[in-house]
């Protein structure tokens, strides 16, 4: 089921704001969502609220990838680092924890690891399996008008010449969700 939902989250003990509302279309048998989310947003009505709390969706904190790194990796690449400063390191993102002389010392673990997750979730539309009402959706999620229509294996989008180079760059979400190519018109 595709979905457009607004959604907060909380840390679940704390209750403190992690994410503000945010709208998203969301795809409920994907993994952009624990499993129990997507769950909740199934269930869910148009209009409808809910909440679940989702126990250690980030995993538990690994002491293993809190490392000591040399300042001097920083300095060859230009850079001085500071408590809080959000850096990549070996193609992951670190957060540095402290700088005491040559020695900096960095978080590999997610920033929300050991937490649960209290989520928000709002439904405000969804489409089915039928492909026209998904690519309607996308349409409208982006703020697009356009006649959708189906040939084959393909969805024909078309819109005001304005709007194809959008629709062309959301052409590749719709044909993931549809299973159809697009062919956009103007």
């Amino acid at each position: 089921m595709l979905a457009m939902i607004e959604y907060e989250t909380f840390n679940a003990n704390t209750n403190e704001p992690i994410d503000k509302k945010v709208k998203l279309l969301v795809e409920t048998d994907s993994n952009s969502f624990p499993k129990k989310v997507n769950d909740l947003i199934k269930n869910l009505s148009v209009n409808e609220s809910g909440e679940c709390i989702v126990k250690l969706p980030f995993g538990k904190r690994n002491k293993e990838l809190v490392r000591v790194v040399s300042e001097k990796r920083f300095k060859d690449n230009k850079l001085r680092p500071v408590p809080g400063m959000v850096i990549s390191l070996d193609g992951r993102p670190a957060l540095v924890k402290s700088v005491s002389g040559s020695r900096v010392i960095v978080d590999l673990n997610h920033p929300l690891a050991d937490k649960d997750i209290r989520y928000k979730i709002k439904l405000l539309k969804k489409a089915g399996d039928d492909p026209i009402d998904k690519a309607k959706l996308f349409l409208e999620f982006y703020n697009i008008t356009g006649e959708i229509k189906t040939e084959g294996n393909k969805i024909i989008i078309k819109t005001d010449n304005s709007n194809i180079k959008k629709v062309k760059d959301i052409s590749n979400m719709i044909k993931q969700s549809t299973g159809k190519d697009v062919v956009v018109t103007g």
